[in-house]
């Protein structure tokens, strides 16, 4: 059972003719698709406002696929959405704030992209038991005190991102009985309460795609299928 610790590396090109390309709908995604820092244009109440954090560091993958396919049922909904993969981020992911105080361009962004957010989506694999250290590292220097949370005088912990809420999806290569009774649910305890729920974030729900490693060609693309209809569905919700 040591696979579903190094889980989802990447998309099971095997499946996919031509193995450089997944097709969603209308999308295709390839190995050079490249998320630009957007900015959200909406300022109105009506438009949803939803981000999405691409946690896998590679280039192309089952997540990148999952992301996007989310994105494109939220934009079917009406709602706004922008996509980043902090694995892009020029950003000094071992900084300390004690001595580097000021954030990169890209943090600076991505803290602006949260603030105006209703919605945060994170699509990342398991790996070891946790995330892949771009996005881990993303956590780390993006969600700090006085912008995600801070300390009351009592010494109480305040989230400072009350009014947003979050999804999660996570894939693996092991059954999700590994991961929750073997691992504690560790790939997710890190980001639902250690770091959404100490910041004021409520987490909607956790959608799993396990055993990738063994998934049929039709399997994917369901898996596909459900995460672009959750994304519809989300992006009508108040």
């Amino acid at each position: 059972m040591a696979s579903s610790t190094n889980a989802s590396r990447s998309f099971p090109w095997r499946y996919v003719p031509g193995a450089f390309f997944i097709i969603c709908n209308h999308c295709i995604l390839s190995s050079d698709t490249m998320y630009a820092m957007n900015t959200f244009k909406s300022t109105g109440s009506g438009t949803r406002r939803i981000l999405v954090i691409l946690g896998h560091p590679a280039p192309a993958s089952l997540n990148q696929a999952l992301a996007e396919a989310y994105a494109e049922g939220a934009r079917k909904a009406g709602a706004e959405v922008v996509v980043i993969q902090p694995a892009t981020f020029a950003m000094n992911p071992l900084a300390d704030p004690r001595t580097v105080p000021e954030l990169e361009p890209d943090l600076v962004a991505a803290q602006d992209l949260i603030r105006a957010a209703d919605l945060l989506v994170f699509v990342y694999p398991l790996w070891w038991g946790a995330a892949p250290v771009p996005l881990k590292a993303f956590i780390d220097r993006a969600f700090i005190t006085e912008f995600a949370f801070r300390y009351t005088e009592k010494g109480q912990p305040q989230g400072l991102l009350k009014g947003r809420t979050a999804r999660i999806v996570l894939t693996m290569d092991g059954p999700t009985w590994w991961h929750r009774w073997m691992y504690r649910n560790s790939g997710v305890t890190w980001l639902k309460w250690a770091t959404l729920w100490f910041s004021g974030i409520r987490t909607l729900g956790v959608t799993v795609v396990d055993k990738v490693r063994t998934l049929k060609p039709e399997q994917v693309a369901d898996q596909i299928r459900r995460v672009q209809s959750l994304g519809e569905k989300e992006a009508q919700r108040q």
